[in-house]
């Protein structure tokens, strides 16, 4: 609803707009939809001063419904530092050194409080050799997980424990995407180089900087965009969210000359110069975001279509040839197609938990029919 977003961003760029003249409950209801698809219920709640709202003729069932969200996310956001915290001692314990990134990061660096910034749950990458380690320590602390025996199909694994009803999921990467061409952008010992300490989260905690968390941050948005999500055996693409927007105007309004200038170079370097223009441009429609003149032009200077730009526009096919293609090394390649054909038998009795039958076989055979099915339900809907 192209009006809803208008009046959110209205109120995310802090004008204190007057609630509609002239609009019902089913209006306050999409509202409110809308919001908490964006993300933005306990930021709306933050900006809007409700005694000032009330007076400009928001609906009390509004303000309300931002309030409870705003101490809903307040307490889940207690919980999960604490738990975090603790996993992440005893990895540092272990000698083993996480790098925080995507939201958890946005959420301990640029927000006035952390649970102003929603997310289902929090992202860390490791060294590879240490997952086996690290799936052991997140087991002994309370989190069940799912496998991290693949080498090449899947380079994450989610953990969650659950309290009081309320989930705490970490996601493991020791990738930082599932692509092989677009992992090998930000390998896990080049993000550690560009770390910074998150004191705000616990004294252990390393969180990627803030040129590196933009570029990320603009990288996956465009996968959530352009990318099928699959959910209960349907695909579905994603939407745009306005809390990814606020975090790029929030990161580039935190940002240095040079912090702006590194983010433009590497920006071309890796190959991301179009996607982060797309983001950036798009931020600056919505909450008129600041961007210096020379990276804009810069970000939109004329080239070829970049490689990630290609891989994502392409389909499922196309993608795993341009991930082939990626990998160094005959051995790797013939490897990768192994793996994707007959994964490791752990894999895939976590991807089957309800088989009557755990002999892999049958498990392979199961897994190509329901790929075969939800293609077909594809290409009908």
């Amino acid at each position: 609803m192209p009006e809803i977003d208008d009046f959110l961003c209205a109120c995310l760029r802090g004008e204190h707009p007057a609630w509609p003249s002239g609009q019902d409950e089913s209006f306050a209801a999409s509202f409110l939809e809308q919001a908490a698809h964006h993300g933005v219920l306990p930021l709306l709640h933050h900006v809007l001063h409700p005694e000032s709202a009330r007076n400009r003729g928001w609906p009390q069932e509004v303000l309300e419904a931002c309030r409870q969200q705003a101490i809903a996310q307040t307490m889940w956001e207690l919980r999960h530092q604490a738990l975090l915290g603790q996993v992440l001692e005893a990895l540092n314990v272990a000698g083993i050194k996480p790098v925080l990134f995507k939201g958890v990061v946005l959420a301990y660096s640029l927000y006035p409080s952390p649970a102003l910034r929603p997310r289902a749950d929090c992202d860390l990458i490791i060294a590879p050799q240490d997952r086996y380690k690290v799936a052991e320590i997140l087991g002994a602390n309370g989190f069940v997980g799912q496998a991290v025996s693949c080498e090449f199909l899947s380079y994450e694994a989610s953990f969650s424990r659950t309290e009081a009803g309320a989930a705490h999921t970490l996601d493991l990467h020791w990738r930082i995407h599932y692509s092989q061409l677009q992992s090998r952008r930000f390998p896990y010992e080049e993000l550690l180089q560009h770390a910074r300490p998150l004191p705000q989260l616990c004294p252990a905690a390393l969180g990627v900087e803030p040129v590196y968390a933009l570029l990320i941050a603009c990288l996956h948005r465009a996968n959530d965009l352009r990318q099928p999500q699959w959910v209960d055996d349907n695909a579905s693409y994603g939407t745009e969210r306005l809390i990814w927007l606020y975090d790029f105007h929030l990161l580039i309004g935190s940002m240095t000359p040079q912090q702006l200038s590194e983010f433009t170079e590497l920006a071309e370097h890796k190959g991301l110069r179009e996607i982060c223009r797309e983001g950036l441009e798009k931020a600056r429609a919505c909450f008129s975001t600041t961007l210096p003149d020379t990276m804009v032009a810069a970000l939109s200077s004329e080239g070829p279509i970049e490689p990630v730009v290609r891989y994502q526009h392409s389909g499922m096919i196309r993608q795993r040839w341009l991930d082939w293609l990626a990998l160094e090394g005959l051995n790797n390649r013939i490897a990768y197609l192994f793996e994707h054909v007959f994964p490791p038998a752990d894999y895939m009795h976590a991807r089957f938990p309800d088989a009557h039958t755990k002999r892999l076989p049958l498990l392979y055979l199961r897994r190509l029919t329901d790929g075969i099915w939800r293609r077909i339900q594809n290409r009908l809907l």
